[in-house]
């Protein structure tokens, strides 16, 4: 039977008092898994804060397709962007709050959300969601099943995290060996034939067509490779071809961030990067003839250089890294050719890691699906919870 959610469960709004105390927000929620990123909430004064309580369902109005859902045990107050969902005498609490990480929860709330850019859901329209009754004795019996089995799923991708950051641990030991403590350090501008950022305000340029644009957006925190899932284009003017041509990339070249949250990321520029025009939040760095640029993007990623990167940032509230800075490094630079042979040896195995760190990736997305198709199965009755197999007598 498919009820409308208003029938069985109710949206009290009690605000709280102004006094401090523990405070859910929506940054303490993890997207999809229904768990809380945090031990112990912070404590909050918030007159606009609203309280819930232990057995209520949290679910976030803003941005439903993040599905950001909680199960609270005990009394708290939480953001007023969370709707607080009470379930009435028909209703499990359990099995309400694996209903709102299913899909079809998700979908409802996602398509009938008003506004574009912080699109939002309201309990008017959660509550003309219908959602599938069975017995209450089911309920339960379904929220049993998919504690076990998510719990499951659950160990399973903490183990595959864990791996990552092993691998990941691997990856900054491979880095540290660019260092080789045994030649001279010497000022690494010495060792550029240019040093540049891209020009101030390309951004009025943006157009379909013309040179591709790498910003600081195009930088990875893990890989000396480009990513191109977003790009931006520009068309500068006639007037501004010297700068265009300046800040114009070439094969081989290292692309570093200089502002924001992506300062210290470090790109070798490839093929299908060469001709763009780097931002005024990239350096360009041109090795000259007595530097391997693929030696150069490994030791810039080394993290006794990155350690160096950070600490020279200054600013406020967004940080910056300033081109003398980089020229100032001191680094040892040994001869070209032992260069060439160091960068392959790192080359090597970062491409063994990063191959092991994108398969636990892709591990860890079919989990996620599985969970989420597990929970939509069995809180949509399209799963028989009762001659499903316990976990131990079959593989994912």
């Amino acid at each position: 039977m498919n009820v409308r959610l208003k029938m069985i469960v109710t949206n009290p709004v009690e605000k709280s008092d102004g006094e401090p105390r523990p405070f859910l927000g929506l940054e303490n929620l993890e997207s999809r898994t229904g768990r809380a990123l945090v031990v112990d909430l912070p404590l909050k004064a918030a007159e606009d804060a609203v309280i819930h309580r232990d057995g209520d369902v949290l679910f976030s109005k803003l941005r439903p397709y993040l599905a950001k859902s909680y199960l609270p045990r005990r009394e708290a107050t939480g953001t007023g962007e969370l709707l607080v969902l009470r379930p009435g005498r028909r209703i499990n609490p359990r099995f309400l709050f694996y209903s709102s990480l299913s899909q079809p929860w998700v979908d409802w709330a996602s398509t009938t959300a008003y506004g574009t850019k912080m699109p939002r859901t309201s309990w008017e329209l959660m509550g003309e969601y219908r959602i599938w009754l069975p017995t209450i004795d089911e309920q339960r019996r379904i929220a049993d099943f998919l504690d076990g089995e998510t719990a499951r799923i659950d160990r399973l991708m903490e183990l595959m995290k864990s791996q990552d950051k092993l691998l990941s641990s691997r990856r900054r030991a491979v880095l540290s060996s660019v260092w080789d403590p045994e030649v001279q350090v010497a000022r690494l501008g010495y060792f550029l034939s240019l040093v540049t950022s891209g020009p101030r305000g390309w951004g009025e340029y943006a157009s379909n067509e013309g040179n591709l644009f790498f910003r600081s957006a195009n930088l990875r925190r893990d890989s000396t490779e480009p990513k191109l899932t977003a790009v931006t284009y520009v068309e500068p003017p006639a007037s501004a071809l010297a700068e265009s041509t300046r800040s114009a990339v070439h094969l081989d070249d290292v692309l570093v961030g200089i502002t924001g949250a992506n300062t210290g990321w470090v790109c070798l520029a490839n093929q299908e990067i060469v001709g763009a025009n780097v931002s005024q939040h990239v350096c360009l760095l041109r090795p000259s003839r007595f530097v391997s640029g693929k030696w150069l993007a490994y030791l810039l990623s080394s993290p006794a250089v990155q350690d160096s990167l950070l600490g020279s940032q200054y600013g406020g509230t967004k940080t910056q890294l300033s081109l003398p800075d980089l020229r100032d490094l001191k680094v040892p630079i040994p001869e070209l050719r032992r260069q060439k042979v160091v960068a392959d040896e790192i080359q090597h195995q970062i491409v063994a890691i990063e191959s092991e760190r994108d398969a636990r990736a892709r591990q860890l997305a079919l989990l996620a699906d599985r969970r989420q198709a597990l929970i939509t199965a069995a809180v949509t009755g399209q799963l028989d919870v009762t001659t499903a197999r316990p976990a131990h007598d079959r593989d994912l």
